[in-house]
């Protein structure tokens, strides 16, 4: 078994005797746990260091912060996301309808938000969660898989999303 770390990739464990030595488990660094809690580096140069795409969401549901690469692969500066609820960021085509992001009857089912939710309120980590999103798009609405890992660090949780990159923004 392999064990990566979930937000900067590097292998921290392998295994060779483990018969399932091709299976991967995520977890998290010492170099990433220190980063988080304690080096006296800010918050936005930490994740602009990490490749995979992150979003720091607060208790609220809304993007406190994003690292370049998110910004990248939904093509928004900083500016135009912080503060927002994440299924307006993401272009969520239920986030459109009466109500908003997170007060229509398909969010309770989201499961990005039902998986920051459960970090948020067990502070337990979840990593390569498989979820499915309708996006909208300049070609219409798009059903999307996407991947998420989360973790709980003071009072916010980091979300990170594969797939993002697939999806045609603008």
């Amino acid at each position: 078994m392999k064990v990566r770390c979930a937000w900067c990739g590097k292998i921290i464990q392998e295994d060779l005797s483990n018969p399932d030595y091709a299976q991967i488990s995520h977890g998290i660094c010492q170099e990433c746990i220190y980063n988080l809690e304690y080096h006296k580096i800010p918050l936005q140069d930490l994740i602009d260091s990490l490749q995979p795409p992150i979003f720091i969401i607060n208790a609220e549901g809304k993007i406190e912060t994003a690292n370049k690469t998110a910004q990248i692969e939904i093509n928004k500066p900083i500016s135009k996301i912080e503060g927002m609820l994440g299924g307006d960021v993401i272009e969520c085509a239920y986030a459109t309808l009466p109500g908003g992001c997170g007060k229509t009857e398909h969010c309770t089912g989201c499961g990005i938000r039902n998986t920051v939710n459960y970090t948020f309120s067990t502070g337990k980590a979840k990593h390569d969660v498989k979820v499915y999103q309708y996006l909208q798009t300049p070609n219409g609405q798009k059903r999307v898989e996407l991947t998420l890992n989360t973790e709980k660090v003071g009072n916010l949780v980091y979300l990170r999303i594969d797939g993002l990159s697939k999806i045609e923004y603008e």
